[in-house]
């Protein structure tokens, strides 16, 4: 992943996800509410990325188990 503006990988990181959450739950509410959207390559790419940032996070229980 390229940085941007001086921030490490990590930075870069914990900001697709955020972004890519709001990104989900906008797109999750506009189908709630039946109102149509559509998501672009652009779009997808984000949620794809941050499904994928999510996946590879240690889950809750490991880290209190551990």
């Amino acid at each position: 992943m390229v940085s941007f503006q001086g921030e490490t990988e990590a930075e870069c990181e914990r900001c697709l996800f955020a972004c890519s959450q709001v990104l989900d739950h906008v797109v999750e509410l506009t189908q709630d509410m039946g109102l149509g959207i559509i998501v672009d390559d652009q779009a997808k790419k984000i949620l794809d990325k941050g499904a994928e940032i999510k996946d590879t996070r240690p889950k809750k229980e490991d880290i209190i188990s551990d």
